[in-house]
Parts: structure tokens; sequence; C-alpha cells
């Protein structure tokens, strides 16, 4: 993001600080020989000559030379020691008695001795306080794991500054304002994200360690010339090896009222985000297609389990007028009602393809009045040849009177064909009589409810309570979709399907749908 020249901070400032400690330790000792010489060549000129006193402000020159020293006691003891040998001329000159003159410029001498030591010691805690700070920054900038650059943005300010007051926009020109950036320093993490060496010299001339666009830059400069206090990113870092990392970077500025220019970025590499980002987004897209790779087998699945019915149904048809046909002579009737059969079944078949697509192309459900009796009449006849077949005697009871529901009439008989096949079909093997009762009656809370009831084996204990998950069954030629089927379009008719079973016993399945209230069913 900047023009990087040669850096006046940086890791190497360390070993700077360190190189210069021996030579600080020389300096105060050479201010403190220079100041205890000034104080005795003062002593002896205010004793010795006859200027009355003058000379004794001098000592504040020894206050500030000990001052140089860094150490508050050198700056107290230079104090104290002028002032005493202050005090000491007066009364050698002029003894303990006299007041005049001479006396006045001594206080002076003392106030000004005083007064130098006391702004020194001010000076000193100060700038003391400055270094404790400086050093807490430096050690936040070199121990950082989040990479730092320093930068000095103070021509850039001018620059906007005078464009500003010159109308122009400096947005247009971003690669050229660039250039009047500097870089200051860099933190060992920053050199580290650059693949660096902490030794190796900090930045060269023309390498910048923000590859950030000029759109990037524009805006980060707009931001700048509004004022606000910040701008965060994303860009790129270029490595020693040509690589390219991708980052996210936040840049603080300094405040309008600030005379300094600088700048820092903050640098966070995002490579491993970017890389769980992707290895997610892959993750994703594979769960993505395994969940639509599920549900057309699903699909699939529930297409199969509810057209072979009709199929099936239509076979058996067949083949029964067939033996009509071939008997002699033919019984014209029967074959009429084994054709009937076959086109209803046929018609049947297609209203379940046509519910499938609509449910496919989000279409509506199909809403009508129904009349429990005639629908479950309907769905009896649809079984009624494969139950005998099987040799399952049915009773059929549905209350008179019931109220209309409303719902689709081809789903709901779906529902009743597939609970009296599956009966059948769990009774099929045992050799106790085979009884199946379909009832209706009236529910207390103004719904029906619609009972199929076998005397089959029943259901083990621990099979009821995934008996409506998919693909879950206890036939070995079963598929698992029937049950699950019939529990979704219950519930989405607004009602409910539950099972009652004792092993041994049978089993009872309850279809409850509430009742069409006045408004839907008033024509």
């Amino acid at each position: 993001m900047s023009e990087n020249r040669t850096p006046e901070a940086g890791p190497g400032r360390a070993s700077a600080r360190g190189a210069h400690r021996p030579r600080q330790a020389a300096n105060r000792t050479a201010f403190l020989a220079l100041a205890a010489a000034l104080t005795v060549a003062i002593f002896l000129v205010d004793t010795l000559t006859p200027l009355e006193g003058a000379v004794a402000v001098l000592y504040v020159v020894v206050v500030l030379l000990a001052a140089r020293s860094g150490r508050r006691r050198d700056i107290v003891a230079a104090a104290a020691g002028t002032m005493a040998l202050t005090l000491l001329a007066y009364v050698a000159m002029h003894g303990l008695h006299h007041v005049g003159s001479p006396t006045v410029r001594a206080f002076v001498s003392l106030a000004a001795i005083g007064i130098s030591a006391i702004l020194a010691l001010q000076s000193q805690a100060a700038t003391a306080a400055l270094l404790r700070s400086e050093s807490r920054y430096r050690r936040m900038f070199d121990a950082s794991r989040v990479g730092v650059v320093e930068e000095d943005w103070s021509r850039v300010r001018a620059e906007l500054a005078a464009r500003g007051a010159a109308g122009g926009s400096a947005l247009g020109q971003a690669e050229r304002i660039r250039g009047l950036t500097r870089t200051v320093g860099v933190n060992p993490a920053m050199l580290a994200m650059l693949g660096r060496d902490a030794a190796a010299p900090l930045l060269d001339g023309g390498a910048r360690p923000l590859v950030a666009s000029d759109r990037t830059f524009a805006e980060t400069l707009d931001a700048f010339a509004r004022g606000e206090p910040f701008y965060e990113g994303e860009s790129e870092v270029l490595r020693d090896d040509g690589t390219r990392v991708p980052v996210l970077f936040a840049i603080t500025f300094p405040r309008p009222e600030d005379s300094d220019g600088t700048v820092l970025i903050f640098v966070m590499d995002i490579a491993e985000r970017r890389q769980a980002q992707d290895a997610l987004l892959l993750a994703q897209a594979e769960l993505a297609h395994a969940a639509r790779a599920a549900t057309l087998g699903e699909l699939s699945a529930s297409i199969a389990h509810e057209v072979n019915q009709p199929l099936m149904a239509v076979v058996t048809s067949g083949e029964a007028g067939l033996r009509w046909l071939r008997r002699d002579p033919p019984d014209l009737g029967e074959v009429d009602q084994s054709i009937s059969r076959i086109v209803a079944e046929g018609r049947r078949a297609g209203q379940i393809v046509a519910r499938i697509r609509s449910f496919v192309k989000k279409a509506p459900v199909q809403r009508d009045l129904l009349d429990a009796a005639t629908f479950v009449e309907e769905a009896v006849l649809l079984v009624e040849r494969e139950l005998s077949a099987a040799q399952v005697a049915l009773d059929v009871d549905v209350a008179p009177g019931l109220p209309m529901v409303l719902g689709d009439r081809i789903q709901l008989q779906q529902v009743l064909v597939n609970l009296m096949v599956n009966a059948g079909q769990a009774m099929a093997a045992q050799d106790r009589p085979r009884r199946l009762r379909v009832s209706g009656t009236r529910d207390e809370a103004g719904g029906i409810v619609l009972s199929v009831t076998d005397t089959g084996p029943g259901i083990a204990a621990e099979d009821l309570p995934r008996l409506f998950e998919p693909f879950f069954t206890t036939r070995q030629q079963g598929m698992g979709m029937g049950l699950a089927i019939c529990r979704t379009t219950a519930e989405a008719h607004g009602g409910h399907l539950t099972v009652e079973s004792r092993p041994g016993e049978g089993t009872a399945f309850r279809l409850w749908l509430p009742a069409a209230t006045e408004e839907i069913a008033a024509p």
C-alpha cells in the first residue's frame, strides 16, 4: 500500500538500542564530570572575586547538565549542592547579619536553581513516561501475531488538502498518490507473512507489503479524505517467492487535528480461512448433491409404491377377464366388469402420476368436499379382489351422517388402500381366521376417525417408534415408503395417523381428519 524507502523503525531497532547503551553511559559520565568542573569554577569565582553573588545564577547550567544524565538523584544532588554552595559563598563574603542587594541576588540565584531543578524533574518524569509508552508500543508492535505496517502519510494529507482547495479529485490518480506514502516500520509477523528473515533488510525500495488494487487504494483515500478513523478491506500480500497471500486489512488514520501523518495497517492472513471456506463450499455442494440424490430416490420409491397397486389391480383384472373369456361359453358380463376395473385402475394410476407431477411442480393441492362413506367405499372396491384372493374377510362399517371433509380424494383413498393392503399382507402367512375391519365414526372434536383393524400378528414394540420413518419396513420385500407417505398425506390434510398394536392380537390404524367448516362447505 506504500512506497517503501529506508525505514526508521523495525526489528533492527532493538539491536541498535542495545548498542547505544554503552554510549549513553559514557555520555552520562561526561555530563556529570562537566557539571562538577563547572560547579567548582563557579564557586571559586563567586567566593574569590568581588562580583557579589551575580555568578551564582550560573549554577542553573550545572542543574541542566546533571539532568542530561537521565537520573533523578543527579538532579536533586546538583540542585542541593549548588544551593548549599551559594549560601556558603554568601556567608563567606557577607556574613550572617548583612542585609542588602547581595542578599536579594543570592535569593534570586537560589530561586533560579530551585525552579530549574523542579522543571528538570518534571521534564524527566514526562520523558520517562514517554519512553515507557514508546516501549509498550514497541513491544506490542514487535510481539503482535497480526502483521503491522507503520506508514507516513503526511505528504498524502498535504496532496489531498491541496487538491481539495483547488477543487480537484485525487481518486483518479491513486497510483501516483500511492508513491507519496513512506513505510516507517514493519513488525516481525508482517515480515514472516512476506517470507522474509528478520535479519534481512526491512523492505526493498520498490516492493510494497500490501498489493492493493487501484480501486481499493482509491476507496482508502476516499475514507482518509472524509476524515474517517479507519478503513477495512481485503487485499493480497506478495511474498518474496512470488506467491500471493489473501489478507484482511484495517487501516487506522490520524485524526484531522493531529499534526503527524502516521498510519497503521493491520494485516491478517486469511489463506487458511479461504481454504476452509472452499472446503466448506465443496462439502455443501456434495451434501446438496447427496440430498438431491436421496430426494430423487425417495420420489422414485414413492412413485413405484403408489403406481404399483393400480398396476397390480390392472393385471389381476386382466387375468380374470381372460379366464371369463376362455370359458365355454364365455361369461361376457364378468368380462365387461373386468375391463371396467382395468379402465378404472388405469385412470387411477394416471391420477396418481398427475398428483406427483403437481407436487414436483409445486402446484396447489386439489381440495374438494368429500363424503367419507363414498371415498371409503371406492377405496374398498380397489382392493376387494386382492383381499378376497388372500382369503381375508372384509367388514366395512361407516356410520351414517358423518361430516364432510376437505381434501384430495385420490390421496385419501391411497392412504386407505395402503393400510388395507398392508393388513392383508401381514395376515397372509397365518393359519387362524383373517379379518379386516374398516370403520368410520364421528370424533368428539367434530372430525371423523377412519379405522383399519386387522387380526394379524401385530407389530413388535421396538418397531412401533420407527414405523412411520421412510425406508423402514418389517417385511422382506417391503420398501418402507407406504406408511411414511400415509402419515405425510394425513398431516397435509390437517389430520394425523396413529397406530395401536398388540403382538399376536392384531393392529389398528386410525386416521383422524378434521371436518370441513360451514364456511368452506357452503356453496
